[in-house]
């Protein structure tokens, strides 16, 4: 399982410190019949190393001494650093497919909260407002977000663009850059 791109993010907590946290990006171009099953794949992968590696620290160190530490491989007070699967949809078409495992079973919808879940917490760039366009940093990855959103509509789309600078249209179209802008 490989995400198209996977950032370490501190985020800012109303109820203490910032919270350190992976969010893994899938980038779609239409709307897939498994994303949420892709996620759990990718969070299942990244909770398996985060166990293995833990595991081998500590007996690395010789710190795990009971039956339930040997057994489990980590200690009371390890913790795993939250893993978040994001959905990145670039398609110009409403997103049709499910964004939830109990989505995808035939389970009744009063039994959805006792299974497994693992949303593939989708962004539709053709869903941004006006305001969350206008508050995205400039540069490749905005200008895309306008096409995008802007598809249906030549003119606006013309305007939105006459606005873009030089630099970012060729980062899209050539792929410069496209690692250091968040793109690939």
């Amino acid at each position: 399982v490989c995400n198209d791109v996977v950032w370490e993010l501190e985020v800012a907590s109303a109820e203490g410190p910032p919270v350190r946290l992976l969010a893994a990006f899938e980038n779609q171009s239409y709307p897939s019949l498994v994303m949420p099953f892709r996620g759990l794949m990718s969070v299942t992968v990244r909770m398996a190393a985060w166990r293995q590696e833990t595991e081998d620290m500590h007996n690395e160190r010789q710190e795990l001494h009971s039956h339930q530490e040997v057994m489990d491989g980590v200690l009371p007070g390890d913790r795993m650093m939250p893993f978040i699967p994001m959905t990145v949809y670039f398609g110009n078409d409403d997103w049709t497919g499910p964004t939830n495992l109990p989505d995808m079973t035939t389970l009744p919808e009063k039994l959805h909260g006792y299974f497994a879940n693992c949303p593939c917490n989708l962004l539709s760039f053709k869903d941004l407002t006006e305001k969350e366009l206008s508050e995205m940093r400039p540069g490749p990855l905005r200008a895309v977000a306008k096409c995008i959103r802007y598809a249906d509509d030549p003119t606006r789309l013309l305007h939105e663009m006459e606005t873009v600078p030089v630099s970012s249209v060729r980062s899209i179209w050539c792929g410069e850059d496209r690692h250091r802008n968040g793109l690939a």
